[in-house]
């Protein structure tokens, strides 16, 4: 879920650079990428961010506290949803 959650972060990041943004290091930015990922791209990937946002949570939990298990699932619908910003992500780049 941590690799997922890393390619979903870079597909948010990349978003953000193809509207012209860039994104700083610090306390809060994760959150930032991704709140700003949905700003620009719109309702149509609300579901995508709200997994990724999910995954960010599971990834602090996990870095800092305890960390519940992850179902396969849930593991598939957050890759399913990480493909879909990539290619949003390449969709901004052309």
């Amino acid at each position: 879920m941590t690799i997922a959650y890393e390619a979903g972060l870079r597909a948010c990041i990349a978003i953000l650079a193809a509207a012209g943004y860039r994104l700083r290091s610090g306390e809060g930015h994760h959150r930032a990428a991704l709140d700003g990922a949905l700003t620009i791209a719109g309702s149509g990937v609300e579901v995508d961010i709200s997994r990724l946002n999910d995954a960010r949570r599971q990834r602090n939990e996990s870095l800092y506290a305890t960390s519940r298990p992850v179902g396969a699932e849930e593991l598939k619908r957050l890759v399913a949803s990480v493909e879909a910003l990539i290619k949003r992500a390449q969709a901004g780049r052309s």
